[in-house]
């Protein structure tokens, strides 16, 4: 998004030619280019890189990176174009035009979200380069020291399964004849549907009816 409002359209007869010969030197450098010689060509050889910088397995790499500040340097000169966000939220707006070389303007009414802008967009660029790999090793830590601390509560299961997690439900018992089994009141078995699938499978078993009151 920020890429389609940053960009002039090379098709555009008022498009400036630099823009358009920036563009033709730079788009070789990432697969796929396919640069043709009109300006219509152009247009959708950038299309083409929008497209596929969306992609997360791409949104970090080198070479696209380099492609796309390039292009914004080539559209706005020496001058950083700045990026306004009033509603931020999270900040993945600012954050994205930081990432393209851009100055960066957000703004948010809640709180919280205003304390995460301040974290994601001024102190965390401040921090050198290894606080990733200093914050992953931190999580794996507290993740050892939480599974130790809570081993008793997820048991392994009788054939050797380690769960993961617990789905909480409220439940009735069935009213029919002869039933009174306990039904989980659950909209719905999945877990997570993509990347991956995964779901619960419901084992179900009948249950003895309660005895009857006494006389």
């Amino acid at each position: 998004m920020l890429l389609g409002l940053l960009w002039p359209d090379p098709a555009d007869p008022l498009c400036p030619p630099a823009i358009a010969d920036a563009a033709r030197r730079l788009l070789p450098e990432v697969p796929n280019s396919n640069v043709g010689p009109s300006g219509l060509d152009l247009r959708n050889a950038l299309v083409r890189f929008i497209g596929d910088f969306a992609d997360w397995k791409l949104a970090s790499h080198p070479s696209y990176l380099q492609v796309a500040r390039g292009l914004v340097a080539a559209a706005h000169g020496d001058e950083a174009p700045v990026v306004v966000d009033p509603f931020a939220g999270g900040g993945s707006i600012p954050l994205e035009a930081l990432r393209l070389d851009c100055d960066a303007f957000a703004s948010d009414l809640n709180p919280v979200a205003c304390f995460i802008l301040s974290v994601v967009l001024e102190h965390i660029p401040a921090l050198p380069p290894g606080v990733a790999d200093d914050l992953r090793k931190a999580g794996s830590q507290i993740l050892d020291a939480v599974r130790e601390e809570l081993a008793d509560v997820y048991p392994i299961d009788p054939d050797g399964a380690e769960p993961i997690a617990y789905v909480w439900a409220r439940t009735v018992n069935c009213e029919a004849p002869g039933c009174g089994a306990e039904i989980p009141l659950i909209r719905s078995f999945w877990l997570c549907q993509k990347p991956t699938r995964w779901a619960v499978r419901p084992k179900f078993a009948r249950i003895s009816p309660p005895p009857p009151p006494p006389p």
